[in-house]
């Protein structure tokens, strides 16, 4: 029996947000994204990008998180990180979909998630 969940509050610059492509609303994802970054300021002390539907399982993406940290949340950091994901993701071809489109979108969705939580004031969390 489960008894209690302990969530630990967010610490300041925390920056989360979860969006995902599907073909129609209420389809299963394309691509999915879960980002949580933590700013000083504007630098990226550390991110967290796990992807679904790009593998058998939920994929973190090491070489595009370290592309963020240390770094300015801008354009050349987002393009660094975006390129990084041909380390870290090797989506399989499947009937409806190939592996080069799905890969496209995780860069896609990538850049659209980085970009809006660059747009966020410092602390602000993403619903």
């Amino acid at each position: 029996m489960l008894t209690a969940v302990r969530v630990p509050l967010p610490v300041p610059g925390t920056r989360m947000r979860f969006e995902e492509i599907a073909r129609r609303r209420g389809d299963y994802a394309l691509v999915g994204l879960a980002a949580h970054l933590v700013l000083t300021g504007a630098t990226v002390e550390t991110a967290r990008l796990a992807f679904c539907s790009v593998g058998p399982t939920p994929m973190r993406t090491p070489a595009a998180e370290a592309a963020l940290a240390g770094r300015p949340l801008d354009a050349a950091a987002i393009a660094e990180a975006k390129a990084a994901l041909a380390e870290d993701l090797a989506p399989d071809e499947d009937e409806g979909f190939s592996a080069a489109a799905r890969m496209h979108l995780a860069r896609v969705l990538l850049g659209r998630v980085l970009s809006a939580l660059r747009g966020q004031e410092y602390g602000e969390m993403a619903a």
